[in-house]
């Protein structure tokens, strides 16, 4: 992996966040558990958490028909969380669509044989045309659109949102950083659907080293520590030195571009110990951004991470994890 920036761990978050589309989850009631012995308080958590952790992560990502068509070298990403084809997600919830109306599925992606082809490719990871088509493009585009419409495939991609992988990564990167609150969930769960479970749980697991090791103290509030984490995750798309060609990963589906001298970059800064700030600064030197798409993934990342710090909606209770 190419070398990242050398920057300060608590600089810059930039703006201009993509949102691919909204989604209008039916929420349960806001609600929350007290346990109290001998009329003391000594518990108090959210129940209702998952909910809004999948609400505020798919205004970023998708609505339960959208479809990316292969903008980032990913093939189709799908959906509320906008699963990938080479990633492999996409295979998962179209499985869970499947199991949840087996016929309907069936005849909405073109009859068995259709569908079974295409569950194939998309098992496999492979991005060729499947009945002579891309899969991003008509008629399975129009295929993938239909199919968010229908009741029961909505609450397959519901499902597997509470109870998958992203959601179980970001629980365990919570504890990892030793947050507990909805806010915090928000970041976590937000960086491993964007980020993928490994790619969120690398810059945890450095975050954590580094307060071990006393370089760097653990800051006194959770907001410090999710600014912090989320400067970590956008870290590895921002280099200072030329980078040794024009790719960033293997695949080529990120490329590292120089930042426009003059121009400035996004930054997240903190403002005493309960604040952050977002800053658009001018770099003391050239600085390359990793990019996929039309996305900057350093902007973008540290954007992401930064709303939910601010999001006066979200709850800093401890949420109720079984």
């Amino acid at each position: 992996m190419s070398r990242s920036s050398a920057a300060p761990l608590a600089v810059a978050i930039g703006l201009g966040a993509v949102a691919l589309g909204g989604l209008a989850l039916a929420l349960s009631p806001r609600s929350r558990v007290e346990v109290r012995r001998a009329g003391v308080l000594v518990a108090d958590t959210l129940t209702d958490w998952m909910d809004t952790l999948i609400a505020h992560t798919a205004a970023h990502e998708g609505t339960f028909s959208s479809v990316q068509r292969n903008l980032d070298g990913q093939g189709v990403s799908y959906g509320i969380l906008q699963w990938t084809q080479r990633g492999g997600g996409l295979s998962d919830v179209l499985g869970a669509m499947r199991s949840a109306d087996p016929s309907t599925f069936d005849a909405t992606f073109g009859g068995p044989g259709s569908a079974a082809r295409m569950l194939a490719a998309v098992q496999a990871r492979a991005l060729a045309p499947v009945d002579g088509a891309n899969l991003w493009d008509p008629p399975w585009l129009d295929r993938f659109v239909a199919a968010g419409t229908i009741p029961a495939f909505q609450g397959a991609q519901r499902e597997l949102a509470k109870r998958g992988a992203h959601m179980q990564g970001a629980v365990a990167i919570a504890k990892l950083l030793g947050v507990s609150s909805e806010r915090a969930l928000v970041v976590c769960y937000d960086r491993t659907v964007h980020q993928g479970v490994s790619g969120a749980t690398g810059p945890a697991q450095r975050l954590v080293a580094l307060y071990a090791s006393g370089s760097h103290p653990r800051p006194t509030s959770e907001i410090q520590v999710l600014a912090e984490y989320g400067w970590l995750c956008a870290a590895k798309f921002r280099r200072a030195t030329a980078p040794p060609s024009p790719w960033y990963n293997d695949d080529h589906t990120i490329a590292w571009v120089q930042v426009a001298p003059g121009t400035g970059e996004v930054n997240l800064k903190l403002v005493g110990t309960q604040r952050v700030a977002l800053v658009r600064e001018v770099p003391p030197g050239p600085v390359w951004h990793g990019v996929t798409g039309p996305w900057d993934l350093w902007d973008l990342i540290l954007t992401r991470s930064y709303e939910p710090l601010v999001d006066q909606k979200l709850r800093d209770t401890p949420v109720a994890r079984s």
